[in-house]
């Protein structure tokens, strides 16, 4: 690259990449997530809001499989919100965004958590994010140390790293969050922990919303609940 990009122009794409983040969590669309583990171990969950709360997740298969009836009885959802296309990026404090390189494709960039998220070793975490020049949307997202480092009085952590991918999808019209890993190598005492998890979402549908339907259309003295939802409503025009 021959040039640095100004300090101007970051600031200006900053601006740009909040202003075109979805607030709507698209609550309304069904799509499907697959867990592999470090072992190779998969398991594909649909979401689906057709269904109410208690069945909005199901088990689809485990390792490429259908689930068994066991299986079945034994399936529990995560807890909490998960929608990929519930976008928050408040944890990024835009202030501290530095340029970092520039390809043809992307521009990177530098950031530091917001102050109430760090943590004592923060500066062992290095922060970047990769966007795209022309449109200003975040394709990727990565926290990655660059040293081993101490959490709390015993635990050191040989390596860490979260990666979140981001890609706007058609059928959301949306960005959307199509993959998340995280990796974590520690020790605290003689307990080892190795392991490494990802998520990719697909299969994003967003022709199943439920409709809320009234509980009555009152047309005169009538009830016309059907034709209400069957039939387009045309104004009635006067004799």
């Amino acid at each position: 690259m021959s040039e640095e990009i100004s300090k101007s122009d970051i600031e200006y794409l900053v601006d740009r990449i909040f202003e075109t983040l979805t607030t709507d969590p698209l609550e309304g669309c069904a799509y499907t997530v697959q867990t592999t583990d470090g072992d190779g171990n998969e398991r594909r969950e649909r979401y689906d809001p057709y269904f109410d709360n208690e069945r909005a997740w199901s088990l689809v298969s485990i390792n490429g499989v259908a689930p068994s009836a066991e299986q079945l009885d034994a399936y529990e959802p995560a807890k909490g919100p998960r929608h990929p296309a519930a976008i928050s990026f408040d944890f990024i404090d835009d202030t501290t965004i530095e340029f970092v390189e520039q390809t043809p494709q992307e521009l990177k960039l530098s950031f530091e958590l917001s102050s109430e998220l760090q943590f004592e070793n923060e500066h062992s975490i290095e922060n970047t994010m990769l966007i795209d020049p022309i449109s200003a949307q975040i394709n990727e997202i990565r926290r990655q140390s660059t040293e081993t480092f101490k959490v709390g009085k015993f635990a050191k952590v040989f390596e860490f790293e979260t990666i979140h991918k981001f890609e706007f999808e058609e059928e959301t019209q949306s960005v959307v969050l199509v993959m998340s890993s995280v990796r974590l190598k520690a020790r605290t005492g003689e307990l080892v922990v190795d392991q490494f998890i990802q998520r990719n979402i697909s299969e994003f549908d967003c022709s199943t919303v439920r409709a809320e339907v009234p509980e009555t259309h009152q047309e005169g003295s009538q009830t016309d609940r059907d034709q209400f939802f069957l039939e387009p409503r045309s104004p009635k025009l006067d004799p």
